[in-house]
């Protein structure tokens, strides 16, 4: 009897402990605890769909690692450096950089496009200057994909969503704006500005697709679009650079080659870089671009996630990075399923991929991504695991489901439309007890019924009754279908005889803002991810609030627009933190003392 009491006092302290531990968000029985994160960090000199580069001091090059959401700065050979910031909104924060300009002091100015702002950091990467919110006002800007420096130290800034460039003194103050005028200067989602020798501005036009010269007062004096003398035209404009003899390099993602061009005042036709492909010499949907002092051309491969390097002397390309996409590093991942052995499947999203791990967080062999592989997906979401263990997967963007078992794939259905057995967009899939299929057909607002094998079942609509705007979520058990009515900021409970409907937009306890994942638990509780509020919430079966998890933030325990959670047997809750590349897992204060333990 002693010794019990000794290990409940122990228990209790322990208890106490976390409870009073960062992480632990409510108090009581049915508090929880952060116990760990899944997911890979990408390394130095790693990429994932670099944006924007610029060639700085000593020749080094900074490079906007867009997907990752932060600057890396290479040495002139391309050793990597440095690395600065993550995925947010605070200082020194970004959200998929774009542009980037460096001055003969070091100062990086980067387009923060994702923020709408712009961002100076000093030459050790800390903040020097930031400037702009999403707006259209003077100093305003919306979506930002480029920024270039002047002779004289002016700032362009290529306000992509309000077509224009806006030019600002060292200071940040608005001097003018160029592309509003009703003539051949008006732009069209600018992607690219530089300078000629003379001090001309040169702007690639994006949506116009194409090139566009002022003079430094802001006067239209030249456009073109054709690539070549044979009359072909940009298909894709984007960023623009002018090497020391004047020349204009254009890029055309879409065709994914460089067009080179003889200096002002008659640019003409003279070179084409590149082929689409991901060889040694060929480039995929590349986006930046810039010129050093010596003539090295650096361009932003973007699609193969790397950097290419032109000497423009005839020789081949230098590669200069590899891409950020080794297993168990994830890209904006949105689902997660959980099959009977603790093996976690993750929807690599931003990948086109499923990323296994095993029940420790190793990660193992992912699925699809690869050319020649039958997996394939195209912006896979939401999974399930029935109770065969097969694994189905939401392939969103090829409106259809996939099947499989033991990593096999063995079965698909769907086509684009909105007829039965057809998807729009179809967000998440769950797996009912009795062998229904359900699938989140976002794009068609509703939710369809199938059997196992993919066959329609009577009726094929789940409660056509009600009505659904874009639903993301979906969790089945005990009889009853949970829906997250994304668009409505709302939740739905469909049984078999009755519907209910509860939630409703806002930040109190209970309210939602676009709830995207959802899970139920074998007493009835709910996990919810509310989406727009950062948070995940977790409801007792009436309804009521038990615990809110995460607040907005990269930090350990914080969320950025939580995409899917997923419950397994011993209670612990997975989320799947899309905005910050990672799973979270939290832990219930209730469950066995060994269990931080062993998971």
């Amino acid at each position: 009897m002693k010794h019990s009491s000794w290990l409940w006092r122990v228990a209790g302290l322990v208890l106490c402990f976390l409870a009073l531990a960062p992480g632990v968000l409510a108090e009581g029985p049915d508090a929880y605890f952060y116990l760990r994160t899944i997911g890979v960090a990408p390394q130095p000199g790693e990429f994932r769909s670099p944006r924007g580069v610029a060639v700085g001091p000593e020749g080094r090059l900074y490079v906007a690692d867009s997907g990752n959401h932060r600057l890396q700065v290479l040495s002139a050979h391309g050793s990597p450096l440095y690395q600065w910031g993550r995925w947010g909104e605070e200082a020194c924060q970004f959200y998929s950089p774009g542009g980037l300009a460096v001055d003969p002091l070091g100062r990086v100015f980067v387009a923060d496009t994702g923020n709408s702002r712009i961002e100076v950091l000093a030459p050790d990467g800390t903040l020097a200057h930031m400037w702009g919110q999403f707006g259209s006002l003077p100093l305003q800007f919306a979506s930002p994909e480029a920024i270039a420096l002047d002779a004289g130290g002016r700032i362009y800034v290529a306000d992509t969503g309000n077509h224009r460039v806006q030019v600002l003194s060292s200071s940040g103050e608005v001097i003018r704006i160029l592309g509003t005028a009703d003539d051949a200067g008006r732009l069209h989602a600018p992607r690219g500005v530089a300078f000629s020798p003379d001090g001309s501005v040169i702007v690639a036009d994006g949506e116009a697709n194409q090139v566009v010269v002022f003079a430094p007062d802001g006067t239209c004096l030249d456009a073109w679009s054709q690539v070549n003398g044979a009359g072909d035209h940009f298909l894709e404009v984007g960023g623009v650079a002018v090497d020391p003899l004047g020349r204009i390099f254009v890029v055309d993602s879409g065709r994914s080659q460089i067009f080179v061009f003889s200096a002002l005042p008659n640019p003409h036709p003279i070179l084409t870089l590149g082929s689409p492909g991901s060889g040694p010499q060929q480039l995929l949907h590349p986006e930046g671009i810039a010129a050093a002092p010596d003539g090295r051309i650096v361009v932003a491969d973007t699609g193969n996630h790397r950097l290419q390097v032109y000497p423009f002397s005839g020789q081949a390309p230098q590669p200069i990075g590899r891409p950020s996409v080794a297993p168990g590093q994830l890209n904006h991942p949105l689902g997660v399923a959980i099959d009977s052995q603790g093996v976690l499947y993750v929807a690599d999203t931003g990948n086109n991929r499923v990323q296994p791990f095993a029940a420790d967080g190793t990660p193992m062999t992912p699925w699809g991504g690869a050319a020649g592989d039958n997996r394939q997906f195209n912006e896979p979401g939401g999974l399930a695991v029935n109770a065969q263990g097969r694994l189905f997967v939401a392939d969103t963007a090829n409106d259809r489901i996939q099947v499989y078992e033991d990593g096999i794939k063995i079965n698909e259905w769907g086509s684009s439309g909105s007829g039965s057995w057809q998807f729009r967009r179809p967000r998440t899939v769950a797996a009912g007890e009795g062998g229904q299929i359900y699938v989140a057909d976002t794009g068609n607002n509703r939710v369809q019924v199938f059997d196992g094998n993919g066959n329609p079942v009577d009726p094929p609509i789940l409660a056509p009754e009600i009505s659904l705007q874009a639903p993301r979520g979906l969790a089945a058990g005990a009889g009853q279908v949970y829906i997250a009515d994304t668009g409505h900021h709302r939740l739905w409970r469909i049984g078999p005889a009755d519907a209910e409907v509860f939630g409703s937009y806002g930040l109190a306890p209970g309210q939602f803002d676009q709830p995207e994942g959802i899970a139920l638990g074998p007493d009835g509780r709910l996990v919810v991810a509310d989406t727009g509020n950062d948070r995940v919430q977790v409801l007792a079966p009436d309804h009521s609030v038990i615990a809110i998890l995460g607040h907005r933030g990269s930090g350990t325990g914080e969320l950025w627009a939580p995409g899917d959670v997923e419950l397994d047997a011993h209670g612990l809750i997975y989320i799947v933190d899309s905005g910050n590349n990672r799973l979270q897992v939290f832990a219930p204060l209730r469950a066995r003392l060994y269990l931080p333990l062993v998971r």
